[in-house]
């Protein structure tokens, strides 16, 4: 194989992945590279070619833009439409002075969004890990497609309760989520996301491909602050039909992207096996048997992913923390739309700071960053992602704390820039992870690490709502005081991780002889 470019600004297919032709050896005899971790593919990734690697990542760069766009439609309207019907009911629709920033509306506001967003994440945490099974076995496409597909119905179901205030409790929408049953909601299409393009990235190219990723949806939300404002001004159903007009045309395109996976490589490379039956059983019991035996693989495998391999589980840990913190995003529109007195198109435009902080982050400070790292400090992959996630753990909470004391609009903004200059965080701690993974686990783990980040926002949003509302009573900065404090808590655990030990860890489950005392149980 070509060796690829060492740098962190080589583009997402570079020279190391135009070939499809692998070396080393299998448990089963097919031919892997075990020897280059910054150069090679991962060996399920399918054997095409480079321009088609291109076209797939450039479809789900597309994807993640065209994504942001109906999603901030739909968000920013879904707010101000829920809002003009509590307000109906606590001032009544006649009402001539009415004021609907008061504390009543909007506790009521909070604590339905609180729930809302909470059920919003109950589907994910169910039928995450298994979609990613699922992804692993079947594909990483069919999944996101039916992952969109269950938003759109998702997003399809909330607009219908809300249109009919008369004849639907607003509380009804709490259900609506449950659509995303099909294909698991925004987490299992995020984690497949990231999980394609893993497989059409190199070990080195892979943090700058979650960069890229995570700059696509910052664009998208860019892209979209201007027309959701312009069209929220003409109504704000009208910013919600587009929004889901838009998401059901993203759906379809998602179904036809290229697949990634090759499937039967994906199979072979398992590093975990279950007997499956073979006697004459019924269909309905062969079916029960053959689930009993996919729940018992999946649950090995993750039990070997994050429990006895510590590193991966630990640097989980610093993930879950991060997540927890930023998850005050949540609540930041009625945030700032309360504190400072604010509609929420203008809401949108303030917090178009945040997306073009993000995006100079993503495309200029963290390629820079890692280069110099790399290439001036000689830092290896692995431990120049460990350095750039310790340090925007520490701007992410001093940024957070800034937003809770400032009092006003030019305050409120450099902490804003400062919390989203700690944003690259997660994308390169998911780079670091994936790096200490091997490719037949790398979907199951992106899976785990999206269960994880559903079940704290499956709390987390009724959490910030619970602290917004006692905010109205005592000091209105109390929610993002307590999310600072959180990511000084995640700042602290990544911290203490020395480079040397991510430097020296070993690839989880190569398949090589050092790694197979490390393997569950078969």
């Amino acid at each position: 194989m070509t060796a690829g470019t060492d740098s962190e600004r080589a583009p997402l297919l570079g020279e190391g992945a135009e070939s499809g032709s692998h070396h080393g050896s299998t448990a089963n005899g097919h031919s892997v590279d075990t020897h280059a971790h910054d150069t090679t593919l991962l060996p399920t990734t399918r054997d095409i070619s480079p321009s088609r690697r291109l076209l797939i990542a450039a479809i789900l760069l597309l994807l993640c833009i065209s994504l942001a766009i109906s999603g901030s439609l739909v968000d920013t309207s879904m707010y101000e439409i829920m809002e003009g019907i509590i307000c109906d009911r606590v001032h009544g629709a006649d009402a001539g002075d009415r004021d609907c920033k008061d504390t009543d509306v909007q506790a009521q506001l909070s604590s339905i969004m609180g729930v809302l967003n909470s059920a919003t994440m109950a589907p994910g945490l169910v039928f995450t890990v298994p979609y990613g099974a699922l992804a692993d076995r079947y594909g990483r496409i069919k999944i996101l497609g039916l992952a969109m597909l269950g938003i759109t119905l998702y997003m399809a179901a909330t607009a219908v309760v809300l249109a009919r205030p008369d004849v639907f409790s607003l509380k009804l929408i709490w259900l609506c989520p449950l659509f995303q049953a099909v294909g698991g909601g925004l987490m299992v299409a995020n984690s497949m996301v990231y999980t394609a393009v893993a497989d059409i990235a190199t070990d080195e190219q892979r943090s700058s491909a979650f960069m890229y990723i995570g700059s696509m949806f910052m664009a998208g939300i860019l892209i979209a602050r201007p027309i959701t404002y312009f069209v929220m001004n003409q109504s704000a159903w009208l910013a919600m039909k587009v929004g889901i007009v838009w998401l059901s045309i993203t759906t379809v395109i998602a179904f036809c992207v290229p697949e990634t996976l090759n499937i039967q490589a994906a199979v072979e490379t398992a590093p975990v096996t279950v007997e499956t039956p073979t006697d004459d059983k019924s269909k309905l019991g062969k079916m029960f048997a053959n689930a009993k035996a996919s729940l018992i693989k999946t649950t090995k495998t993750v039990r070997w992913l994050f429990w006895e391999q510590r590193l991966v589980g630990f640097l989980l840990i610093g993930l879950s923390f991060e997540i927890l913190g930023k998850a005050i995003e949540f609540i930041a529109p009625q945030y700032l739309a309360k504190r400072y007195n604010l509609s929420y198109q203008k809401v949108g435009l303030v917090k178009s700071v945040d997306t073009i902080t993000s995006l100079v982050l993503l495309l200029a400070i963290l390629p820079v960053a890692g280069h110099l790292l790399t290439k001036k400090l000689g830092l290896s992959a692995r431990e120049k992602d460990l350095r750039l996630a310790q340090a925007s753990a520490v701007v992410a909470a001093l940024g957070t704390l800034v937003v809770a004391l400032s009092d006003n609009i030019p305050e409120l903004i450099a902490g804003m820039v400062t919390f989203n200059l700690g944003g690259g965080y997660t994308f390169v701690l998911r780079g670091l992870m994936t790096s200490l993974v091997a490719g037949h686990s790398i979907g199951l783990m992106y899976s785990c690490i999206a269960c994880v980040e559903n079940v704290i926002f499956l709390v987390a949003p009724m959490f910030y709502a619970w602290l917004f509302n006692r905010g109205l009573e005592s000091w209105i900065g109390l929610p993002y005081m307590v999310s600072g404090l959180i990511l000084v808590a995640a700042a602290v655990l990544i911290g203490v991780i020395r480079a040397s030990i991510v430097g020296d860890a070993s690839t989880v489950g190569d398949g090589d002889e050092t790694r197979d005392e490390a393997r569950p149980e078969r």
